[in-house]
């Protein structure tokens, strides 16, 4: 029986670690991200809109 631990994977935009378990999103490159932190990167890169 293998007993140890998996590797801890860092989101590459907060860098604390991915639960792998519940945080299956990859970014564009296909680093390991949280998808709230992903959605937060890709919303300030949009560009504004005037109303």
């Amino acid at each position: 029986m293998d007993t140890r631990s998996p590797p801890e994977i860092s989101c590459v935009l907060c860098r604390k670690v991915v639960d792998l378990h519940a945080d299956l999103c990859a970014d564009e490159n296909g680093k390991s991200v949280h998808e709230d932190c992903y959605v937060q990167d890709v919303a300030k890169k949009l560009p504004r809109i005037r109303k």
